[in-house]
């Protein structure tokens, strides 16, 4: 086992949205980064986030965090390792002693100050039985959906009779549930659904599309005027379905309200609004470094010599996960300027 002895001004737990953002400021404010990933590329959740881009641009965001990625990677003083863990970190005088993982390489890196972003899991949809993932063909997660858009199309969710044709969208599927322990809200479930949605409606003009919701939240960048440049193209109805099955005569079966009355739809494809949920190594790599999780297990922010930002703090999108990084970041720079300022020069 290689064990080498390496020191850089910062640690980034975490190579996506935040964990980006996160290092690109330290790095832009003079000091040097150790960025580590568990997975073996750069951008997190996002990587796999298709362009939501019709006519023009809807702000997804998705390429924000690429071009993030190839920006780091071109910068000095940043490592950045890939498959790589946190094995084990105590604290010393002035910073903390970090070992990673990447295989059967450990290395000890000596570091002053830390941002975790470690980002979230989607919920498991699988957990709801009613509602048919796993078991249903047709039942996708909007994860699943995105993923299926940016590698192949929508082609690979297409029926035997070519595109679907009436496509539904369940939202806050593992969100606002307070008996489960998820009474929050995962904020950006509505956009994504509509985003989309409005994508599914442009690359096929002649499909029906449904969202069933219990309120929508329109409050994030954009989302409200593409709501309402959306509703006279989709139908909306409030009430969250109980139960999805296979329908008598072919495709899936949604049983819901609709204006108070119980009745059923039927549909060719569903997706499934999944909410944000903690990492669960989050608490784990949170502990190693002296952070603590906060309400529903997500971190509290902290402060200098380690803070946390980014969906580990509280389900965000990605502006507002890079934001929140820079944020930090520029907070762990200003603690940590003062140690690099020798003989009245600010090297910072």
């Amino acid at each position: 086992m290689d064990r080498r002895h390496l020191s850089a001004d910062t640690l980034v737990v975490g190579g996506g949205a935040a964990g980006i953002a996160a290092a690109l400021t330290l790095a832009h404010q003079g000091l040097s980064v150790l960025l580590v990933e568990r997975s073996s590329g750069l951008g997190g959740r996002a990587a796999g986030y298709a362009c939501m881009a019709t006519t023009r641009c809807r702000r997804c965001s998705a390429c924000l965090v690429e071009d993030s990625a190839l920006a780091l990677r071109r910068l000095d003083g940043v490592e950045i390792l890939l498959s790589t863990t946190i094995a084990a970190a105590s604290r010393m005088a002035d910073g903390y002693s970090v070992d990673v993982e990447c295989g059967s390489t450990r290395s000890t890196w000596k570091v002053r100050g830390a941002i975790l972003c470690t980002g979230f899991d989607a919920f498991d949809a699988a957990a709801k039985p009613l509602l048919g993932h796993g078991k249903l063909d047709g039942v996708v997660t909007t994860l699943e959906l995105d993923r299926i858009l940016k590698e192949a199309g929508d082609e690979g969710w297409s029926t035997q009779d070519g595109p679907p044709r009436r496509v539904a969208f369940v939202q806050c599927v593992g969100s606002r549930e307070s008996r489960e322990g998820r009474g929050y809200c995962s904020q950006v479930c509505c956009s994504a659904a509509l985003r989309l949605a409005g994508k599914l409606a442009h690359l096929h003009p002649e499909v029906e599309i449904t969202i069933f919701y219990i309120d929508l939240q329109l409050m994030a960048r954009n989302v409200r005027s593409y709501h309402d440049e959306l509703a006279g193209r989709i139908r909306f109805v409030q009430g969250v379905p109980g139960e999805i099955a296979a329908a008598p005569g072919g495709g899936l079966e949604v049983h819901h309200e609709d204006s108070g009355e119980g009745t059923s739809s039927t549909f060719d494809r569903i997706v499934l609004s999944v909410g944000m949920v903690p990492s669960p190594a989050t608490e784990e790599i949170a502990s190693l470094l002296g952070s603590r999780p906060g309400p529903y297990g997500f971190l509290e922010g902290g402060g200098p010599p380690v803070l946390a930002a980014g969906a580990c703090t509280f389900p965000k999108d990605i502006p507002g996960s890079m934001d929140e990084a820079r944020e930090a970041a520029a907070r762990l720079a200003t603690a940590l300027r003062p140690a690099r300022t020798v003989a009245g020069v600010d090297h910072g």
